[in-house]
């Protein structure tokens, strides 16, 4: 007797003992009797024994017939070892496969998850742009807000994207469009961070939170502003946009601009309305942070809108005095041919030289002076220019002074010396300089200097 000549009842029997899936294929396919005759065998032991994974194959290549039989056999449409068959067909876009669950399972899951992504079906099929299967899902119960575990939604992902077309789909099917995502961010600041133009007009038509902010306390207006989307910018200003608001840096979007150098946002801002003055968390106003950010454009136009040149921030600091403790000169020349007080004095009542002496810089030291800074100011502790200069070491700048007339024996309000800074810091090259230029040697100063170092070393 040859193999196809076994009675059917043997052949199913040796497929039960086999338990290997190749071999009992093999066997099927023998013969058109045994394949039919095994046929509900193979789709059982798929079922039992593979872990689902026909079902896998039949929904993951669009499959529907193969799908329909393993239905029909017994497998769960739910069964997520293999890959839920639902996420399958969505992921490749099979509309047979998802409409013959739908049609044949009333316990299908429609918002059951993806292993690995944790997309739904309806997620997967806004991802792939198929707005035929997405409808399907959504008609048949599909949760259209339902978003992965870290909160991402497929509306949210869609306008990252950046795709106008996706988002007036969700938005004309009921996607919710002030629901968090990741960060705190909502889609008008995710649209508005990214530059979405266009996805930013169909929001405004909403009844939208203008003002949400994200946990960086930034809003649509600032990320938009920050980004240089001047477009964006002007929509949200027109729509009431609060322009003043302040984020967790404590500057308003007028400070973000300025840091960045959108001069043309900055006009836009100011003209409508934007504080000019405002001082950030920092004491910083945004003529100061356009010289810390060496933003010379910006610094040009709060000049020619009206930006208090002499605004003293909390530590009585002026633009002056940040001007002079840069090395870029320009800022200063800017703001002393607008007419900034040469000698304004901060809480510690150092002027705008002193604090170019302070940091050692020797260009703005003498622009200073030769715009007719006083050499001889003195701050709350009797420090004058030379004086600060002595205590820092910056011998350039000494020399400079003194060529320019300081007095190299002043004394501050404990007695001290330029001189008496040189011994004690045991600069001889200072101390050189000073009793050159008439520096008056006080013994009992040096010996008070001596014995304190004894006393320490002791």
């Amino acid at each position: 007797m040859g193999l196809a000549e076994l009675p059917l009842e043997l052949v199913i029997a040796i497929a039960k003992a086999s338990r290997n899936a190749h071999d009992i294929n093999t066997l099927a396919r023998t013969c058109r009797r045994f394949y039919q005759g095994l046929n509900t065998f193979l789709y059982q032991y798929s079922i039992r024994y593979s872990g689902g994974s026909g079902m896998y194959r039949a929904s993951d290549t669009g499959n529907a017939a193969a799908v329909g039989k393993f239905l029909d056999h017994g497998a769960d449409p739910n069964a997520a070892s293999s890959g839920p068959p639902l996420i399958l067909a969505a992921t490749r876009g099979h509309y047979n496969v998802a409409e013959l669950l739908i049609k044949r399972c009333p316990d299908l899951n429609i918002n059951i998850r993806d292993p690995g992504s944790h997309y739904s079906a309806f997620f997967w099929a806004i991802v792939k742009g198929n707005e035929e299967l997405a409808a399907l899902l959504l008609n048949a119960g599909a949760d259209i807000n339902l978003g992965d575990d870290e909160g991402n939604t497929p509306f949210s992902e869609s306008i990252e994207e950046g795709s106008t077309k996706k988002v007036k789909w969700l938005l004309d099917h009921g996607a919710k469009f002030e629901t968090d995502v990741p960060h705190g961010d909502t889609a008008l600041t995710i649209a508005a961070e990214h530059g979405n133009e266009e996805i930013v007009r169909l929001l405004l038509e909403k009844d939208i939170d203008l003002d949400h902010m994200n946990e960086e306390n930034r809003t649509a207006l600032s990320l938009a502003v920050e980004n240089g989307y001047l477009g964006i910018a002007k929509l949200l200003i027109h729509k009431g946009a609060s322009i003043d608001i302040v984020n967790e840096d404590g500057m308003t979007p007028l400070g973000g601009a300025t840091e960045y150098g959108h001069v043309d946002i900055m006009e836009l801002l100011i003209d409508n309305g934007a504080d000019i003055d405002f001082l950030d968390s920092n004491g910083s106003c945004c003529l100061a942070i356009a010289m810390e950010e060496n933003q010379m454009s910006a610094f040009e136009l709060l000049l020619k809108k009206g930006a208090n040149i002499d605004l003293q921030d909390d530590t009585g600091s002026t633009p002056l005095h940040v001007a002079a403790g840069l090395r870029n000169t320009e800022f200063a020349k800017l703001l002393l041919e607008h007419g900034a007080n040469i000698e304004a004095k901060d809480s510690a009542g150092d002027t705008p030289l002193s604090s170019a002496t302070r940091k050692g810089f020797l260009e703005s030291a003498t622009l200073l002076l030769d715009r007719g800074a006083n050499i001889e100011t003195r701050n709350d502790s009797e420090h004058t220019p030379l004086f600060t200069a002595a205590t820092f070491g910056h011998m350039d700048l000494i020399n400079r002074l003194i060529a320019r007339g300081a007095s190299v024996n002043v004394s501050d309000e404990f007695g001290r010396t330029p001189l008496l800074v040189a011994i004690a810091s045991k600069n001889d090259k200072l101390r050189a300089v000073l009793i050159e230029n008439g520096a008056i040697h006080d013994h009992d100063a040096n010996d008070a200097i001596d014995t304190e170092s004894t006393t320490n070393a002791g």
